[in-house]
């Protein structure tokens, strides 16, 4: 039978693991490039609808797109930090073509 009491080691190793995911999520950077297209696309606003309600979020994805590149739900409703990374995947694979005007 199992304990259900915590050993410190336990506690040691849980600390570990939340300090190195903590650290991988803190190492991300967002590329220049996306900082300004996002200033450009919403002029830094992750909450920005643009095209008639088509172009969403910091970097005006489309519903389609934003869901390409592993998005859940509104690009609008995610934090700015979330769109960056789902914007650094696309450019990734794409390129800056996606942003023709902003990427200049």
């Amino acid at each position: 039978m199992k304990s259900d009491i915590t050993t410190p080691a336990d506690v040691r190793a849980a600390r570990d693991l939340h300090s190195r995911a903590h650290r991988k999520v803190a190492r991300f950077q967002v590329p220049p490039i996306l900082k300004r297209i996002a200033e450009c696309e919403s002029h830094g606003n992750p909450r920005s609808i643009g095209g008639g309600g088509q172009f969403r979020g910091l970097l005006q994805f489309t519903e389609e797109t934003w869901h390409s590149v592993g998005g859940k739900g509104d690009p609008v409703d995610a934090s700015a930090e979330e769109q960056y990374r789902r914007g650094a995947i696309l450019l990734a694979r794409s390129g800056p073509s996606q942003w023709p005007v902003c990427s200049q």
